[in-house]
């Protein structure tokens, strides 16, 4: 048996577990008042007319038009029904769809269609279908026997679907309800129903996203906590499972955002199942070693990330191409999504979308613009017609077209369409930064809008000179900043700056500390107000410190930025900072661990943040004991004193 390798590295960390659905609500017919009698519906008429791609069908607000629970249960992550033996396995951490108990046996999906279901959802159900056949190994096999696990579409309150096969002879319900008669909502509930959680709930999603906690309905914050997730599937922006940047805010700004602003569109892009959708899929369901034992000599070797497929070809990721993928035609696997019109602009001009792409084309991208030193941007429109809905059932008037302004991300958001924007309109913004997102409807045909950018000075800009701050490298994990002319007693210079721009190693934490710190006043109700270093890290986190006291600080990464700010009045010795880069494995609770499938091991008092990887098994961590300082358990902070590890099949 092969052994499993977990590499270890722990951090007290703590995740409250909730099943609150969001609360909004719209008024929605609630289910039909017939008994639920599954019928067949005819698929050969349905298929013949769905033809072509899968198209948008717009369904990023969708899980906030849900009802927050469903026949008095709530509903998880806003569209994910629980039973209640997978809602205590959730709260006890023991809770994964990769289990063969949560997989449909061979792929095969058994499934009705409910009578109160119609024209339009059934067109959306069975486009769904054709989708995800097209695309795996999975089969959906109509069926007039209702006495065994299966699925039944119905008409329900909303949109949901329960997570992976339950196992009921009366079958599982997915509710394609009013307002979600759209393939890619049903393609989505689809994708619960054979195991897929959201693509932002993925244990690696700080990576790639921030979640503003602060924007976020009160009382529904778990339904955005990590899952344990086994990531053998890059993440994926533009995954049909991943929740809007707008779901369940309660202030009208971004609850999620892209740790690289430019990529912040992506998120909206809701097209059907992505290369990487179709691959985590096969995946689970072993499509691809099926595949690749039906191909026998005729089995390609797929590089850049592809796989064989069903016809003993390549499918291969958007970016690449040929036989067996071996050509690179971008860069970016996203670059399809920007149409061109992604770009960054930093002199003065005429702004506006390449409207040469033709109608029936979609047109979405974002437009970064930045200003000189010591100016704004300006923007006075010349032109702008957007399309705008006359009445919005789902989400804003403006999801057809729209453009979007954010001048303080991730924390800001402002959409505009129609008649919003009057030509000669001037906005004015504070900031240096802004982004602009622009997308418009294949099927939309507007005149759109067109802009000038300008630059105004800044009359409150004061320019500071650079300080000649001394970074010193004593070895290739320590480095000692010092403020200029540093040696314990003579003053540093007013009026200057200093930045400096860390990348540290992967696997590495920084730890800063100063015994020799003597910046400005002492802070004043925790604020800095005058001569102060500030430090940039995760997520645009930022940490000031001044006085005289000796400061330290730790984050668990080693790439930040760092500033030293002096202002024209006050001045001091200065500072003379340590910084740490350290090696995850320095820590003596590091350990690789080999396990056989099914054997257990157990770590005792890990202090630091946990680490596993294997692509083919997953990791169960459950609290063996527990304590605070006050022996009991608290809300706020629980402290490990051992968890088991226990190493099991996960595809």
């Amino acid at each position: 048996m092969t052994p499993l390798k977990v590499s270890v590295l722990l951090l007290l960390l703590l995740v409250a577990t909730s099943t609150t659905a969001f609360k909004i609500e719209l008024d929605k017919p609630g289910p039909t008042t017939d008994p639920f009698k599954p019928v067949i519906q005819n698929d050969t008429g349905i298929l013949s007319s769905l033809s072509g791609p899968v198209t948008d069908d717009f369904i990023d607000d969708f899980i906030d038009g849900n009802p927050k629970e469903v026949n008095g249960k709530k509903l998880f992550e806003g569209d994910i029904m629980l039973t209640e033996e997978q809602r205590r396995l959730l709260e006890l951490r023991k809770f994964h769809t990769g289990s063969s108990l949560y997989k449909w046996p061979s792929g095969l999906v058994p499934y009705m269609l409910h009578s109160s279901l119609g024209t339009d959802a059934i067109s959306a159900i069975m486009g769904a279908i054709a989708n995800w056949e097209a695309n795996t190994c999975l089969t959906f096999q109509s069926t007039t026997f209702s006495s065994q696990p299966h699925l039944n579409f119905v008409r329900d309150n909303g949109c949901w679907s329960y997570i992976g096969r339950v196992y009921r002879w009366n079958g599982q319900r997915v509710s394609i309800g009013p307002g979600c008669e759209a393939v890619g909502i049903a393609i989505h509930e689809i994708g619960h129903a054979i195991g897929f959680f959201h693509e932002q709930s993925r244990s690696d999603r700080d990576n790639f996203i921030h979640v503003n906690e602060e924007n976020i309905i009160d009382g529904v914050e778990s339904n955005f906590q990590m899952a344990s997730t086994v990531n053998s599937v890059p993440y994926d922006y533009s995954s049909i499972m991943h929740y809007s940047v707008m779901a369940g805010s309660k202030n009208g700004l971004p609850t999620i955002s892209a740790i690289n602003p430019l990529d912040n569109y992506l998120i909206q892009r809701k097209d059907g199942l992505t290369f990487r959708d179709m691959y985590l899929a096969n995946l689970m369901y072993d499509c691809i070693s099926m595949w690749e034992d039906q191909c026998g000599s005729s089995n390609p070797t797929c590089q850049n990330g592809g796989y064989t497929g069903q016809d003993c070809s390549c499918v291969c990721p958007p970016n690449f191409s040929g036989a067996n993928c071996e050509t690179e035609i971008r860069e970016n696997y996203y670059e399809p999504a920007a149409d061109g019109c992604t770009q960054t602009v930093t002199t003065e001009g005429t702004l506006s979308p390449d409207y040469s792409v033709q109608m029936g084309e979609r047109l979405q991208c974002a437009i970064e613009i930045i200003a000189p030193d010591c100016t704004k941007p300006r923007l006075t429109f010349t032109t702008f017609d957007l399309y705008q809905e006359s009445t919005c059932n789902i989400g804003s008037c403006c999801r057809f077209e729209n453009l979007q302004f954010m001048d303080n991300y991730p924390n800001s958001n402002t959409a505009y369409c129609g008649t919003d924007i009057s030509p000669g309109d001037v906005f004015n913004f504070d900031t240096q930064l802004i982004i602009l997102f622009y997308f418009r409807h294949p099927e939309v045909d507007t005149t759109g809008w067109s802009a000038e950018v300008t630059f105004p000075t800044d009359p409150s800009c004061i320019v500071v000179p650079e300080g000649d701050c001394t970074l010193q490298f004593d070895d290739s994990f320590t480095y000692n900043w010092k403020s200029p002319d540093f040696d314990g007693s003579t003053d540093y210079p007013t009026s200057i700056m200093c930045t400096e721009d860390m990348t540290g190693m992967p696997n590495t934490m920084l730890y800063l500390s100063s015994d020799s710190f003597n910046v400005g006043t002492p802070p004043v109700d925790g604020e800095c107000t005058d001569d102060y270093i500030e430090i940039n890290h995760l997520y645009g986190r930022t940490e000031k410190f001044c006085g005289s006291d000796p400061i330290s600080f730790t984050s668990p990464s080693s790439s930040f930025s760092m500033t030293f700010h002096s202002n024209d009045v006050n001045t001091a010795t200065g500072f003379d900072i340590s910084m740490d880069m350290i090696p995850n494995s320095a820590f003596n609770c590091h350990e690789d661990i080999v396990l056989n499938s099914g054997q257990r091991y157990v770590l005792k008092s890990p202090d630091f943040k946990t680490w596993i990887s294997e692509p083919q098994l997953r990791v169960q961590l459950y609290r063996s004991r527990g304590k605070t300082n006050q022996g009991q358990y608290s809300a706020n902070q629980i402290c490990w004193q051992a968890l088991n590890v226990t190493a099991t099949s996960f595809f």
